[in-house]
């Protein structure tokens, strides 16, 4: 398989967009500052766990919603609601006192991150997994420095800061969603038939949070409270990380997979707990935890989003349930181990966790699983055969399109049905209702004078 990342990642949009969208592009890193400012900027004394069930709530929720109202998420109205909610929670946050007010921002943060994860999970889902991998780590660098801006900045500046960045990170996800329409969606992998052959990636993803969600919560250092060398180091190691896998994909034009990248985590959260065993009480151990986090969000996202270009599961359907799955273990692991109380911290305890975590990965980090090798299989030489090869659908689509006088809503809808897409993914990814969307079809299965999907894919094939 040829190797995609030889292309410019994002060369098919740069031509078509202006400089302020293609800025819009690396707005996730907003998201992704803004959450890390929220939790570690106030000592306050409620439970900071609490805003990552409330995530997990709202893109379930919202996914829920999308397949009947796809376009709701990316509305501008309702956007503009979640953005109210992303401006005072950091407000509210600083001004609150006592625990019943104490939970409210957690409710509005965990509302206002969970639909901008939404909308930017839609974006994502039309880039390919080159121009995915660019954008993420380059936002990853990106969000790294603003979290160092963040963090040297007096607490009261930060709420405000928070407070002005919300409705910034939500409609940068607009725009990208817009810009990303025009990228022609990949082939068909992961079909929903399919989906339960990727348990073993859910259940990476569910252990690697519960591990990191202890050792979260068992820190002996606050991360707000690190001192200024250690917290740069942190973020240096952040930006350090993300350029090698950079330079790795785009300069020495390397293939990678799925079981590398999550190697790269098991390394650094075992790292973390041997340093808490042999070195308790150092002050650099925050960092590592730090880290760990960090990495585990873009794996996830990155994981998420080639499963949502190459499914024809809705992508708020795919990021909601794969981001719950990361989100409510690590909500889960921090509020049980905060209840044990400091005897989680003992190094047996800490020698389980890394027992059962390597356990986990032997089972289910496998090269050869069929199902693991189709992710990322975009930048993997190596990969399996995908289950179906349209590979010059959208040519053949828009020939016949061009014969039969089909409008461009009808040929973009017909390419979608063509590569499997359903009515409700293709709603959402055209942000329209899904009635509007049978629409469509019916009058190009009339102009085509076909009567299904797969008498339509028959006939391209003939084409």
């Amino acid at each position: 398989m040829e190797n995609t990342t030889r292309i410019s990642p994002i060369s098919s949009i740069a031509h078509s967009a202006t400089k302020t969208e293609i800025a819009s592009l690396f707005g996730l890193a907003l998201v992704h500052a803004w959450i890390y400012a929220f939790n570690t900027s106030n000592e306050a004394t409620y439970p900071w766990q609490y805003v990552y069930l409330a995530i997990a709530a709202a893109m379930l929720a919202l996914a829920l919603l999308s397949r009947k109202h796809a376009a709701f998420i990316t509305s501008k109205p309702a956007c503009a609601i979640a953005g109210i909610f992303g401006m005072a929670a950091p407000l509210l946050a600083f001004v609150a006192h006592s625990n019943s007010l104490g939970t409210l921002p957690l409710i509005f943060g965990g509302i206002f991150v969970g639909w901008a994860y939404s909308i930017w999970g839609i974006a994502y889902s039309r880039f390919s997994t080159p121009q995915a991998i660019f954008l993420l780590f380059v936002s990853g660098i990106l969000a790294a420095v603003l979290k160092t801006a963040f963090f040297l900045t007096p607490e009261p500046i930060v709420q405000i800061l928070l407070a002005i960045l919300a409705p910034f990170a939500l409609f940068s996800g607009l725009s990208a969603c817009t810009v990303s329409q025009s990228i022609p969606r990949g082939a068909l992998r992961f079909a929903k038939k399919d989906v339960k052959s990727l348990w073993k990636v859910g259940a990476i993803v569910l252990v690697f949070s519960v591990v990191n969600a202890n050792l979260l919560a068992n820190e002996q250092i606050h991360p707000a409270a690190m001192t200024i060398s250690a917290f740069l180091v942190a973020r240096a190691a952040e930006i350090f990380l993300c350029a090698c896998i950079l330079a790795w994909t785009f300069l020495l034009k390397k293939p990678f997979n799925f079981v590398q990248l999550w190697r790269i985590i098991l390394v650094l959260l075992a790292t973390d707990i041997v340093v808490r065993i042999a070195f308790p009480g150092i002050a650099f151990q925050p960092l590592f935890s730090s880290v760990c986090v960090n990495f585990i969000v873009l794996f996830v996202w990155l994981t998420l989003s080639d499963i949502a270009q190459h499914s024809d599961i809705a992508p708020s359907v795919v990021f909601g349930i794969g981001w719950s799955l990361y989100t409510i273990p690590l909500f889960a692991g921090v509020t049980i181990t905060q209840k044990l109380g400091t005897q989680t911290t003992e190094a047996l305890f800490l020698a389980l966790l890394l027992y059962f975590m390597l356990i986990v990965s032997t089972f289910c980090l496998e090269l050869r699983d069929r199902d693991i090798q189709l992710i990322f299989s975009d930048v993997n030489a190596d990969a399996a055969p995908m289950p179906q090869e349209f590979a010059d659908i959208d040519t053949r689509c828009a020939n016949l399109a061009e014969k039969v006088h089909l409008t461009a809503r009808e040929l973009e809808v017909m390419q979608m049905l063509c590569k499997g897409r359903t009515k409700a993914y293709i709603a959402e990814s055209m942000f329209v209702t899904e009635n509007t969307v049978k629409g469509h079809t019916k009058r190009l299965y009339a102009k085509l004078g076909v009567h299904s999907k797969k008498e339509l894919q028959q006939l391209i094939d003939l084409e």
